[in-house]
């Protein structure tokens, strides 16, 4: 299930990256709620779970991960067993020691 979402997510945003924070918001919502639904999860919580966890990962899908020709909303990075391509890109991340 989730990679059907995060493929159709992708797809998705790719297609019109510079959208408003409210079109962010009913797209991204609208999608998961197709998803959940073809794989039998209840729609909500989980639109809100994931749009909330896309918007915050991709700053409302401005970040530069999160534009094409990456669209990372996630903000999922590669592990040392990773074959795939890669992109090094600066972000910031916080830490709470």
């Amino acid at each position: 299930m989730i990679r059907a979402l995060l493929a159709l997510l992708l797809n998705l945003y790719a297609r019109e990256p510079n959208v408003s924070v409210l079109d962010f918001t009913i797209r991204i919502t609208a999608a998961v709620r197709n998803v959940a639904g073809e794989y039998g999860m209840p729609a909500r919580p989980t639109d809100a779970f994931v749009t909330a966890h896309a918007a915050n990962e991709s700053g409302w899908g401005r970040a530069g991960l999160s534009q094409p020709p990456y669209n990372n909303l996630f903000g999922m990075k590669a592990g040392s067993s990773w074959t795939g391509r890669t992109v090094d890109l600066r972000t910031t991340d916080y830490r709470d020691d």
